[in-house]
């Protein structure tokens, strides 16, 4: 999923670059391994996010930055630091392991990004007790959602709507508690600290029924939120 917030200061943030060409044309072993084994097609001379005024990556999957290199201009990016120097330390299998494929990232990538961690703490939402506030007057937070990836958070905004990104797959798996098959063990970064975020959304959306809380692959989510929201 792809979202376009319209904010008054900030203008329109990006959030998530989806699949793009970048990734598409990637070479490197393990961009040929993803690709083989969750294979997609991109529409012919898509190009997203015309006109984007910030991007907000909520985590270093390719099916979140392969879009990147599509943005037109060079917007600022508000990524994590510390997700990024960590994935940047691996190497071999454990590189792969992180789908983390650095040849999708923009060549001045690091001229542009913006450190989340560097962002004003303020209050958080339910059990997400702090988070980091993006535009400066708490209409837009980033909220850590460790487990899934390497420095992963959300965006919460306006306090109505809270993008989880990957912190779970589908509404079910917060609403009713369904954790995931048991090969996503061997596929998450840290699965306690996943089970743990998983747990976090389920007491949120006890808490505040009022949230939709949309995480990025769940079709229903966003399908409701597009009449509703």
């Amino acid at each position: 999923m792809i979202a376009i917030i319209e904010h008054p200061r900030l203008g329109r943030v990006l959030f998530d670059c989806g699949y793009g060409s970048a990734l598409v044309n990637a070479t490197s072993a393990g961009a040929r391994m993803y690709k083989l084994g969750l294979p997609f097609v991109l529409p012919e001379n898509e190009r997203i996010a015309t006109g984007a005024d910030r991007i907000f990556l909520s985590h270093y999957h390719p099916d979140h930055i392969g879009g990147l290199r599509d943005v037109s201009g060079a917007p600022p990016i508000l990524c994590s630091r510390d997700g990024l120097a960590r994935l940047r330390s691996l190497r071999g299998i454990a590189l792969h392991r992180a789908a983390f494929f650095p040849e999708l990232l923009p060549d001045d990538f690091d001229a542009r990004a913006e450190a989340i961690e560097d962002l004003p703490l303020v209050a958080g939402i339910g059990p997400f007790e702090e988070g980091r506030d993006v535009a400066g007057d708490g209409s837009l937070i980033a909220i850590a959602l460790p487990g899934h990836a390497a420095g992963q958070y959300g965006l919460l905004c306006d306090r109505r709507v809270f993008l989880c990104a990957d912190g779970a797959w589908l509404r079910t798996n917060i609403v009713d508690r369904r954790w995931p098959a048991w090969p996503v063990r061997a596929l998450v970064d840290d699965y306690a600290a996943f089970t743990g975020t998983l747990e976090k959304l389920h007491a949120l959306s006890k808490s505040h029924p009022e949230l939709q809380i949309i995480p990025s692959h769940c079709e229903d989510s966003i399908a409701a939120y597009g009449q509703h929201g």
